[in-house]
């Protein structure tokens, strides 16, 4: 994680959900969007901004009293951002957003009595596109002809089950998400870190649903997912989808392989990936639930 700085006063109330507030450009003015979240009633605010902006800080800071500014000479990843956010908040829920967003409909109380129900891991908004189309938001795995696939659906039914937030945009439960592992930085392929994440949750019986007691509006044409297969594609299998359970879960001999034959690993650098992934299933694992076969069937009712 590279060096950050934090400007601003912390909010004393961990009960309040936190908002994360993710930077998308200099042509999004933080003071106007700073006004929304203030007319929403949004009582805590970490704001991401790069450190050269760092001059109109502390005029927002005695602006807006709610919010803090996490600074960073260079942005890094979303999710080493967040993973960050969750750790500094001082909340048990963690919101994220992004610049390029309205929030158009927020009710907080109806938004947290979902987290009353200990599986909940995520609860991720209604989006719209820029036009004020609904856009198809829930991710559902499958696997077709062995491979794993991610279908993206169109929101059906209030509360339904998607296995991870469009654009990382949820309310997270912040001890959840930690006993889960966060997201993994060493990822570096958005959908790949987003799709690790949510096999992670589920494999460990938690979920994440759609609430439509929170609606958010892109301000701009959203960017599609790219599911390109790259090198990350492979950690992803190797931690979700390859091991295998006998007396304890470990990584069969055929994925070491697979990283040669099929993802065109040197044979040292397949042995180190798969040494690696077979030291944290040693630990991750006993967190497990449910096998891979029965987080497809969650998403088959």
């Amino acid at each position: 994680m590279p060096d950050y700085t934090i400007v601003g006063n912390e909010r004393a109330d961990p009960s309040m959900v936190c908002f994360l507030l993710l930077n998308k450009g200099e042509k999004y003015k933080q003071e106007s969007i700073l006004q929304r979240f203030k007319k929403l009633g949004i009582q805590c605010i970490l704001a991401v901004e790069r450190r050269k902006q760092s001059f109109k800080v502390a005029s927002l800071c005695d602006m807006f009293p709610m919010a803090r500014f996490l600074l960073f000479d260079t942005l890094p990843d979303t999710g080493s951002v967040i993973n960050l956010a969750v750790e500094i908040a001082n909340s048990h829920y963690l919101a994220v957003v992004w610049s390029n967003m309205e929030i158009e409909n927020y009710q907080e109380n109806n938004l947290l009595k979902n987290f009353k129900r200990s599986l909940t891991c995520f609860v991720a908004p209604r989006l719209y596109d820029n036009q004020g189309l609904s856009l198809p938001q829930i991710r559902s795995p499958m696997y077709q002809n062995k491979k794993l696939l991610i279908r993206a659906n169109y929101l059906q039914k209030d509360y339904f089950r998607t296995l991870y937030p469009s654009d990382y945009t949820a309310i997270y439960h912040c001890r959840s998400f930690r006993d889960m592992g966060g997201f993994d930085v060493r990822i570096d392929h958005v959908f790949w870190q987003q799709v690790d994440f949510g096999l992670r949750i589920y494999r460990g019986g938690m979920e994440g649903i759609v609430s439509q007691d929170w609606t958010v509006r892109y301000r701009e044409a959203s960017t599609p997912e790219d599911h390109t297969e790259t090198i990350d594609a492979a950690r992803c299998y190797l931690k979700n989808i390859m091991p295998v359970r006998r007396k304890r879960v470990y990584l069969p001999l055929s994925a070491f392989f697979n990283l040669i034959l099929f993802w065109k690993f040197s044979f040292l650098s397949a042995f180190r990936l798969y040494r690696e992934i077979s030291q944290w299933l040693r630990f991750f694992s006993q967190k497990w639930k449910l096998p891979m076969e029965a987080v497809i069937q969650k998403f088959l009712k």
